[in-house]
């Protein structure tokens, strides 16, 4: 696995350093119903804020510039659907993206809504 911090990166980094406040949606946790507060859990969701925002950052790009369903985006991302379908929920609950109506593949497609990413 590469290691290595990119530009993109270092640019959310250096924001949430500056401002004290983490990427956009960063403190929301989709599980939180699911783990029912473990603390493992928890942690895991801490630790991971980062990661979330580049792919939600990066799906959001991919969306806007063509209507994709998640694993259309996992695939060109060349990450596994499961590690970012989660991205998709967050991005329709920030008003970033909406559903078509459209199903590819037992997916629905989403399109951007034309709102620019917050932050």
């Amino acid at each position: 696995m590469d290691n290595t911090v990119s530009t993109h990166d270092e640019t959310l980094l250096l924001a949430w350093y500056k401002t004290g406040k983490p990427p956009v949606a960063a403190d929301d946790d989709i599980t939180a119903n699911r783990h029912g507060g473990n603390e493992q859990s928890i942690e895991a969701n801490r630790l991971n804020r980062l990661g979330r925002e580049c792919d939600r950052r990066e799906i959001y790009r991919l969306i806007c510039k063509r209507p994709r369903t998640i694993k259309e985006c996992a695939s060109e991302m060349g990450r596994e659907f499961n590690t970012v379908s989660g991205r998709g929920t967050e991005l329709l609950k920030l008003g970033l993206v909406r559903r078509t109506g459209e199903i590819r593949d037992g997916a629905a497609v989403l399109m951007g809504t034309g709102e620019p990413y917050p932050g």
